[in-house]
């Protein structure tokens, strides 16, 4: 069966709920998606639309031989950490751009080898959130209320429509749940080495590095803009891995990786 992918862009088409007629407009970064509307949410480019088969979840990375390990230049967009590169904002990694949301892993994969990237493992995610200095949370050692999107007022989620992506309702109820704000709005939520957003607005997923139960290949890092399931709030060492890989979550974003893979 062919996978369906959801948009890319993440308020790209505005459908008014107006008779059956559908009105497409550009929606600035700035803006919220609509109340009275359903936006799509995050297509991914047209040649990644046009790929054929269906696909599993993306395995964990392989062990990257030393040698492979010299370190070159990162991407424009990214900040080098190690080894390793890292975007500095969530997909789609634009300063001023509304984060990508209701992905799944495999989502997540395409999209950053569409740009000859990878999906972060836990291990980098947790090292670019705490900094040198390890700390719990990416801007300090200890909590502060509002420097990043997490204390955003709790939506409760319809899970059946969100169940029926890629149906038009499924966009419509995960368009009224979205609250992410623009990727670097928030100045003060940022790591020591500049990477924004780690905590709070969307999710990311990131591929498993430690054995866990029940043993998925993705986990989720970072919480999002309602704060933590069952912390009391959004901290670097935060990690929720009872989803499987093909899980899609209203919530879910990403950012991508490039480099030798941190071990």
């Amino acid at each position: 069966m062919k996978r369906v992918h959801p948009p890319d862009i993440p308020v790209a088409v505005t459908v008014l709920l107006v008779g059956s007629f559908f009105v497409g407009c550009g929606v600035s970064a700035q803006s919220r998606f609509p109340e009275a509307s359903v936006a799509a949410l995050p297509m991914p480019d047209p040649e990644m639309r046009l790929a054929a088969p269906a696909r599993p979840p993306p395995p964990l990375p392989g062990p990257v031989p030393t040698a492979s390990r010299e370190k070159a230049a990162c991407p424009a967009d990214s900040i080098r950490i190690g080894a390793f590169c890292i975007d500095k904002f969530e997909a789609p990694n634009r300063k001023g751009a509304l984060p990508l949301a209701y992905q799944d892993a495999a989502d997540a994969q395409l999209w950053c080898e569409a740009r000859s990237k990878r999906l972060c493992n836990e291990r980098e995610w947790v090292r670019a959130c705490k900094g040198k200095k390890k700390k719990r949370f990416s801007y300090a050692a200890r909590y502060a209320s509002e420097v990043c999107n997490d204390t955003a007022t709790w939506r409760s989620p319809k899970w059946p429509l969100l169940g029926a992506f890629p149906k038009l309702r499924a966009l419509g109820e995960a368009a009224r749940l979205y609250q992410a704000v623009p990727s670097g709005s928030m100045s003060g939520c940022k790591s020591d080495e500049g990477v924004f957003d780690m905590l709070g607005n969307v999710a990311e997923w990131t591929a498993r590095e430690r054995a866990h139960k029940p043993g998925y290949g993705h986990v989720v890092r970072g919480c999002y803009w309602a704060g933590c399931f069952k912390d009391p709030e959004p901290n670097c060492d935060f990690r929720n891995g009872v989803h499987p890989s093909s899980f899609r979550s209203y919530e879910f974003g990403f950012r991508c990786c490039v480099g030798a893979i941190d071990r």
